[in-house]
């Protein structure tokens, strides 16, 4: 506890010393992680960072300690890091793949009271398997909201989180999990030839990774998560290519080294009771981004059923995010949103990519 209190009268004095967060050039790193402390503390010129980092290192903090100052500090843009929040449920109706015998339903919940730094869950019914899921941020009012976290966090649960940035901007988040069934096969065995990869990044303000499937799988899904530490990381990247998932993400107008996790998605590539082997494809669309907010969709190609939705945003200058990536329409596609912020503007390009599945019809 004596740690606690002196931990927080330091935080005081750096937050005395320091200019506003909207002045500063730096932002760094708030809550000051016990690794890599002297990087950390380097982004405050008015301290003695060499003592005090010497004495973080002698007196470590434990991670109960630390949760706990994540709690109370209020340099991080006055807000919490996240918020749980009440959500609505709710599920689309069924889609199949072209032999009707493989079904797919995606689940959705949403919030209605706009918070900064929305979490929501969502998971599948039980009779399904859960392959997929997406995120999209919505119904901010100026600077606006981006995505943080569109990931699977178990087997059953699809995880969406996103958040405002510099400027307070309350938002609705929706999350959806992707479910699939087959004609005549019990639930329990699908689920087992089912597997989640999971692989993290290191520290960056650009962090990028990939997660790539087991042998004998095929890539059905994956996600992201950008574990931000300061004023934000929010994701650029979480889409399939060849047998692994690519994640990535970025600071914007504020440093903050971060790391990203990548999430992958393979079922085996066995033959299944009833349709036998199953046949995967991707399909690709690219279009340019001018300014704003941007849409990208790709539908699945025909007699294919949509697993889970992939996208990535390129920028030129200050950058864009993704706000929105996730199923779409009743026999959904893939929908990729990007966007800047109002003052700084820049252009690139959205990528979004629809995995499907089907019966192979050979």
């Amino acid at each position: 506890m004596k740690n606690v209190i002196c931990f927080l009268t330091i935080l005081l004095f750096i937050a005395s010393c320091s200019k506003t967060p909207e002045d500063r050039s730096l932002s760094g790193n708030y809550d000051l992680p016990k690794d890599n402390i002297s990087n950390k503390l380097s982004t405050y010129p008015c301290i003695d960072t060499l003592i005090l980092s010497e004495y973080l290192i002698k007196h470590p903090l434990s991670e109960n300690e630390i949760d706990s100052l994540k709690k109370v500090t209020t340099i991080n843009g006055g807000t919490e890091k996240s918020s749980s929040v009440t959500a609505n449920e709710g599920e689309y109706p069924e889609y199949t793949d072209y032999s009707g015998m493989i079904h797919f339903k995606v689940f959705y919940a949403y919030n209605t009271v706009k918070v900064q730094h929305p979490v929501l869950i969502r998971s599948v019914s039980d009779n399904y398997a859960m392959i997929g899921g997406g995120a999209y941020a919505y119904g901010y009012s100026g600077n606006g909201a981006f995505l943080t976290a569109s990931r699977p966090l178990n087997s059953t649960t699809w995880q969406g989180q996103s958040k405002d940035h510099i400027v307070p901007d309350p938002h609705n988040l929706k999350v959806f999990a992707i479910g699939m069934r087959i004609d005549g096969v019990d639930p329990a065995f699908l689920k087992s030839k089912i597997h989640i990869v999971s692989n993290t990044s290191a520290f960056s303000d650009f962090p990028n990774v990939t997660a790539t499937i087991p042998e004998n799988c095929l890539l059905i899904g994956g996600g992201a998560w950008d574990n931000y530490y300061g004023y934000g990381n929010m994701l650029v990247a979480s889409y399939p290519n060849y047998i692994y998932w690519q994640a990535g993400g970025k600071a914007y107008r504020r440093s903050d080294p971060s790391q990203i996790t990548a999430y992958a998605i393979g079922i085996e590539d066995i033959s299944y009771p009833t349709v036998g082997y199953l046949q995967l494809t991707v399909r690709q669309i690219t279009e340019s981004a001018y300014g704003d907010i941007q849409y990208c969709y790709a539908p699945v190609w025909s007699g294919f059923a949509l697993t889970c939705p992939g996208g990535y945003c390129t920028f030129n200058s200050f950058g864009r995010m993704l706000v929105g990536l996730y199923p779409q329409d009743l026999f959904p596609g893939s929908q990729v949103i990007s966007k800047d912020t109002p003052s700084y503007g820049d252009y690139g390009s959205n990528s979004s990519f629809a995995t499907g599945i089907q019966k192979r019809p050979y």
